[in-house]
């Protein structure tokens, strides 16, 4: 284009657009984003990459806290699922199914929370929630489902196949034990060598290994409570991460929703770091070092023991040979069965009487074998029976006697005259069930002097002065007569009730039950102490005067203070010690706190069939106590109770210095004194129903006679001691109504019936409590 033509001057410039082109109509190409993007990062400042908000994990207080408030919530759950299960089902189904009913109770706790994805009540009350370590996101259902599986289904799985395993290889080695010996027993009357034993398989093999370390072997609660969870509660407290086995197992952990926290996990947040229990996982680190150097220095120091009585057997085996041998049964000599060493009108057998003791008694069991052999009864190589069999007059059982074979020479016939007398079987359930009573020495004055020595050592001086006559000791002598007393009165149960709780609270939750004993009765005394209060009567009450020496003899401190100190968890040792104690010292009845009195106490020593119409000599009885459990012939009992037969001490009465609750008081404390063994004892064994059954049945076998078998199939009058000295005897066990009626098995009539003193609701609140389990 040519530049336009110039105007004059004057005139108003007005500019000359150029028209545009094809090209200028073009617009500009518009940038891609990434070249845009890739610009920017170009020209901005370099910086620190910015990290994405995410909640901070849950510190470990909160994780803590919220297993316990879950573990209080649960306990609440599992108490109303026995409420309705004893209601429709009955006490006898709960008994039975207890573990089962528990496991329900925590799969209906999770099920309803966890594994619908929801929070549980703890978790919920501490702002925590759970995510998945791998996904960082709320964990699926299908691994919620696993989380629960690990954490209720498979230990309980897992807990009853290791147990039905670890019985049957007890079972296994017990009858091979039997086996050796019977074996022994027969190669031992004969000259020649025995066969060689039969080769066995790999698998049955390590079979045996396992069934010889069986007893041994500890329980699956012990492995998991004391071992496992011990050593991975150090790991939390270390590390803050997993608290349960099944969390870690499934990846699962949780974070917390609280702002503060929250802020604290930014980079620029403000807020103090939470609390941390390092220092407590290291010192539980060097716990378990210590328990794991003293348990191997214990079993070093067990086993240099046994191999040096080894050696000192051995070394002995020569100087022993040229000795006679003295044969006993049931720990004393042979003599004892002829002779009696505590009349002393009767002189003792010199020891070289003890030989011809074991031939005098040979030479009955010979006759009786023959005499049975020509008419008179059945024998091992006798034939049939006849009118002139049983036993002679005046109560010798001639019928353990068996005729042995005539050609045993006279170790053989010594040998087998011992083996001749040794006791059967109380009753079909086999030595097993009578094996299990641990009764102690059935000497009337050995026994008497155990007891006295018992308070003497472990109780305050005052309990033990002979000069002054309301001294425990001098009590519990009155039950221990001289020879030759005429008829004495021995004190009665006091109406004075004794109760025990963890708090003031869980007490008065029971108050129906307290106050069926008051309606019963006007003026009853009754004393209940909670945990402190317990704790409090009991150091003060058996404080020693002077300082608690360890016993030179036994190498073990000495006190019920100090065994009261070892036994505190789990709470219920001290609850049944603390029954024990306070009816020895004081006397009275004490109950659990559901126990609803059903008639008198002044009444509980009468028998139903008097339909109230006493005899005119009647004297109430010194100890009243009940039957529990009567297994009948039960095979399977020991997996339900300690003992085939036992008494129920959740209600006992007695008299103030009784010898029961002394022996009971004995058992007890040595035991809590004592080094405890591995696997530990149970709370049945240790404090519960065994003792107390095993100093019952002690006192009964010693004054009357009387064995376990003899209480079994009780009728509903139960049992009193009668004695020629007292015809009222200071006993009386109940059948098994007494304080048990309603629970629908062994023979025990409902609530109505004239036998039922005391009815026991079975709350059990002491299964629940930390370490009960050692069951």
């Amino acid at each position: 284009m040519s530049d336009p033509a110039p105007r004059p001057v004057g005139s108003t410039s007005i500019p000359v657009i150029d028209a545009p082109t094809h090209h200028d109509l073009v617009p500009p190409p518009v940038p891609r984003p990434a070249e845009v993007a890739a610009r920017a990062r170009s020209q901005a400042p370099p910086s620190r990459p910015t990290r994405v908000p995410f909640f901070a994990s849950a510190a470990q207080p909160e994780i803590v806290r919220a297993n316990q408030k879950d573990l209080y919530y649960l306990g609440q759950l599992t108490e109303r699922f026995e409420d309705v299960s004893r209601s429709l089902l009955g006490t006898r189904w709960l008994q039975t199914w207890s573990k089962e009913l528990s496991q329900g109770s925590r799969l209906a706790y999770f099920g309803l929370t966890t594994l619908l994805g929801s929070q549980t009540l703890g978790e919920e009350y501490c702002d925590i929630m759970q995510y998945s370590v791998k996904s960082r996101k709320p964990p699926t259902a299908r691994r919620r489902a696993l989380l629960l599986s690990l954490h209720i289904l498979l230990p309980y799985i897992i807990s009853k196949a290791y147990s039905n395993a670890r019985r049957a290889l007890v079972a296994r080695n017990e009858a091979a034990e039997q086996k050796r010996l019977a074996e022994a027993s027969l190669d031992s009357l004969f000259a020649s060598a025995p066969p060689p034993p039969r080769k066995k398989s790999f698998a049955a093999r390590m079979l045996d290994s396992l069934a010889a370390i069986s007893a041994d072997l500890p329980t699956f609660e012990t492995i998991t409570e004391d071992y496992l969870r011990s050593v991975h509660l150090a790991v939390f407290y270390l590390w803050g991460r997993y608290y349960n086995l099944s969390k870690r197992a499934a990846g699962i952990r949780f974070i917390s929703t609280q702002a503060s926290r929250a802020a604290a996990a930014q980079p620029t947040g403000g807020a103090s770091p939470p609390s941390s229990y390092e220092v407590l996982g290291v010192l539980m680190v060097v716990q378990l070092g210590v328990r794991t150097l003293l348990a191997l220095r214990k079993r070093r120091a067990a086993a240099e023991a046994l191999k040096e009585e080894g050696a000192a057997t051995f070394a002995e085996k020569p100087a022993e040979s040229g000795r006679k041998k003295t044969f006993t049964v049931d720990g004393q000599p042979l003599s004892a069965l002829v002779f009696d060493p505590d009349d002393p009108e009767q002189a003792s057998p010199y020891p070289e009487e003890e030989e011809v003791t074991i031939y005098v008694v040979f030479g009955l069991g010979w006759y009786n074998g023959l005499h049975r052999g020509l008419g008179g009864g059945r024998g091992r190589h006798g034939g049939g029976g006849g009118p002139g069999g049983g036993a002679p007059p005046g109560g010798a059982d001639l019928d353990r006697f068996e005729s042995p074979p005539i050609w045993l020479g006279a170790d053989s016939l010594a040998a087998a005259a011992a083996e001749a007398v040794e006791e059967k079987p109380l009753t079909a359930l086999g030595k097993e069930a009578d094996n299990v009573y641990k009764l102690g020495g059935l000497d009337r004055r050995a026994y008497q002097q155990e007891l006295e020595s018992f308070i003497k050592t472990h109780f305050p001086r005052a309990d033990s002065d002979d000069s002054d006559p309301d001294s425990l000791i001098n009590a519990m002598r009155a039950y221990f007569p001289e020879p030759g007393t005429k008829d004495r009165a021995l004190p009665a149960v006091p109406e004075r009730l004794w109760q025990t709780s963890a708090t003031h609270g869980q007490y008065r939750d029971k108050e129906p039950a307290t106050s069926s004993f008051l309606n019963m009765h006007r003026d009853l005394n009754v004393t209940f102490h909670d945990d402190s209060a317990a704790n409090a009567w009991v150091t003060s009450r058996f404080a020693m005067e002077k300082p608690e020496v360890p016993n030179a003899a036994a190498r073990m401190p000495t006190g019920v203070v100090k065994a009261w100190e070892r036994l505190s968890t789990p709470a219920v040792l001290r609850s049944d010690t603390w029954r024990y104690l306070v009816l020895a010292v004081e006397g009275g009845v004490y109950a659990d706190s559901d126990v609803h009195c059903l008639r008198p106490i002044s009444t509980w020593g009468d028998d139903p069939s008097w339909d109230g119409n006493r005899p005119s000599d009647y004297r109430p009885p010194s100890l009243i106590v009940g039957i529990e459990a009567d297994v009948g012939n039960r095979h399977d009992w020991h997996s339900w109770w300690p003992r085939p037969l036992q008494f129920s001490q959740w209600t006992i009465a007695s008299a103030r210095g009784h010898p029961v609750l002394i022996d009971t008081l004995r058992r007890v404390v040595e035991m809590a004194l004592a080094p405890l063994p591995t696997p530990l004892p149970s709370v049945m064994e240790r404090t519960g129903p065994g003792p107390f059954t095993d100093a019952v049945l002690r006192y009964v076998r010693i004054g009357w006679g009387k064995t376990w078998a003899d209480l079994k199939d009780l009728g509903q009058d139960g049992w009193r001691a009668h004695g020629r000295e007292n015809p009222w005897g200071d006993i009386k066990i109940l059948s098994i109504t007494g304080f048990s009626p309603g629970v629908g098995h062994m023979g025990a009539e409902e609530i109505g019936h004239p036998a039922a003193m005391a009815k026991h609701e079975f709350a059990g609140s002491w299964r629940n409590q930390e370490g009960a389990e050692a069951r």
